[in-house]
């Protein structure tokens, strides 16, 4: 099992947890799949039509086709727009955008947000540890009874060697 914790900026806080996608495979109990908005974006795009341009190399995999995108326009009205295709600098929503020379973006909502039930995996976490516990206990007494086997083996090669001696 190999689950890595991950770490990122969230609203100028430093967040930690997990890849719910990686306990899913482990414990899917503890893992449940929920629209949910996320507002990390904080981000103005230059728009035309239903065009809007980005160095998607600085956003990799923040974007998703279907996403949910939550517009501020220069006149403050907002708008949602879905993501319909993704290019390289650039991406396709389903609405016209009109010629902003920026439209804020605030928001966007996810369909299929892996979402962890941290309860969950704190019980297991505690029983987990516990099983842990009794496992060394156990070695501890196997080993202790192993070095006093080996004390005993010792001082009879000893005392065998002392009288052929």
């Amino acid at each position: 099992m190999n689950i890595k914790t991950s770490s990122r900026e969230v609203k100028k806080k430093r967040v930690h947890g997990f890849v719910a996608q990686q306990i899913a495979e482990v414990t899917p109990e503890a893992v449940a799949i929920q629209k949910e908005t996320l507002y990390d974006i904080y981000h103005d795009f230059m728009c035309k039509d239903i065009i809007m341009h980005i160095t998607i190399t600085d956003y990799e995999g923040a974007y998703n086709i279907v996403d949910r995108l939550n517009c501020m326009f220069k006149g403050g009205t907002e708008d949602d727009n879905i993501v319909k295709e993704i290019y390289k600098n650039y991406f396709v929503v389903d609405n016209d955008l009109g010629n902003e020379d920026a439209i804020f973006v605030n928001w966007k909502i996810v369909e299929d947000f892996n979402t962890l039930d941290k309860s969950c995996i704190f019980t297991l976490n505690v029983s987990t540890t516990q099983e842990l516990d009794d496992i060394i206990i156990e070695q501890k007494s196997a080993i202790s009874d192993l070095t006093t086997r080996l004390e005993r083996f010792e001082a009879i090669i000893n005392s065998s060697l002392i009288v052929d001696g």
